[in-house]
């Protein structure tokens, strides 16, 4: 009985002091783990990358931006140019409209230097290709399509006039003159309509003037027809833009007479016959005379 009593003390002792060294271990190890999560606890956050603005593909000269040619990218700091546009001090939305005065590579960083905002200094003469000029035409609700064509989009230039006037001779009493329209130039870029060069927007507004870009031949022709007539603007569909092979191109000197347009223009009214032209030339001088018979109603 006594040996048992023994033995059971002694297990009892033995579990003891292996408890005892084991949470003397323990407290060890924690007091060994605490500097080290404090340390990290009061370690401050990691720095983010600076941010910057690049181009989201290739950015030829001329071209106005939009906000799906731009994104943010991070860049290193020892790197950072000072003219780089950066996040937190720059927006893209303020840069739509701008025009690029360089050519920018896709993924190359966007700076003040590569572009010109509208209202800055050299702003039109940025967004003209080489060798091309600028030329403003009148334009109104009806001639510039409701206000739908924007800044980028391409259009015809129509000319309707009228064309000699008709007398009658047996009366003395001058009647009507003829009426043509004719597409005068094709595929002409607008760069602005009235002074917005904006394409964002996308609300229509009736304009008064629109802003082409064309050839300097181009220029004296439209410089001709503006005194001439009335100028309207045909809006281009952007397959006939992307894709010139897709739309058939008017003919040279493509015209319609008002008589083409309008088939009463061609009928007998009340018995009259259609009007007799005869040229009477003097020396150098040929003036054209329109002679209408009359039948008795």
């Amino acid at each position: 009985m006594i040996a048992r009593t023994m033995t059971l003390g002694l297990l009892a002792l033995g579990v003891a002091a292996g408890a005892a060294h084991f949470a003397r271990n323990w407290v060890e190890a924690q007091k060994a783990v605490a500097p080290l999560v404090t340390q990290a606890q009061s370690a401050p956050a990691p720095k983010p990358g600076m941010q910057i603005m690049v181009a989201k593909k290739a950015l030829p000269t001329g071209h106005f931006l939009k906000a799906d040619d731009l994104r943010w990218q991070s860049w290193p700091d020892a790197n950072l140019h000072p003219g780089y546009l950066k996040k937190g001090q720059s927006e893209i939305e303020t840069l739509v409209g701008a025009v690029v005065r360089a050519g920018i590579a896709a993924g190359e960083p966007v700076s003040d230097g590569r572009i010109v905002k509208p209202g800055e200094r050299g702003f039109m003469a940025a967004a003209l290709q080489p060798g091309m000029r600028a030329v403003t035409v009148p334009v109104n609700a009806t001639t510039g399509n409701a206000g739908f064509v924007f800044p980028g989009d391409h259009v015809d230039l129509i000319l309707t006039h009228a064309i000699g006037e008709q007398t009658d001779a047996a009366e003395g009493t001058p009647a009507r003159a003829h009426r043509a329209s004719e597409t005068v130039l094709t595929d002409l870029r607008v760069l602005a309509i009235d002074q917005s060069t904006n394409d964002q927007d996308g609300k229509p507004a009736v304009a008064k003037t629109a802003t082409l870009e064309v050839t300097p031949k181009q220029t004296e022709v439209i410089t001709v027809v503006i005194e001439l007539g009335k100028l309207s603007l045909s809006l281009r569909s952007l397959a006939a833009t992307q894709d010139p092979a897709s739309v058939p191109e008017p003919a040279p000197g493509s015209h319609t007479w008002d008589s083409d347009a309008s088939s009463l223009l061609t009928q007998k009214r009340g018995g009259d016959q259609p009007p007799h032209k005869l040229n009477l030339m003097r020396g150098a001088e040929t003036t054209e005379l329109f002679f209408v018979k009359k039948f008795a109603r």
